[in-house]
């Protein structure tokens, strides 16, 4: 009786640390996601204000310029 619950204590000690293992990878796995969001969004905007001084500076050169 004493092995058999041992044996169940130890199967169950696996399944829990299973079960940790995987909420910690989909943790990790989301906060990845969420930060590679956030730079996608960062670049976006680096981008968006680079072209807008470039137009800016062509419209400038190009009618100003003449």
């Amino acid at each position: 009786m004493k092995k058999q619950q041992y044996i169940v204590s130890i199967i169950i000690f696996i399944v829990y640390m299973l079960a940790v293992i995987q909420a910690t990878d989909i943790i990790v796995g989301l906060l990845k996601e969420r930060e590679q969001t956030k730079q996608n969004e960062r670049l976006r905007e680096v981008v968006s204000l680079a072209k807008s001084k470039l137009e800016a500076e062509l419209f400038r050169d190009v009618y100003l310029g003449r």
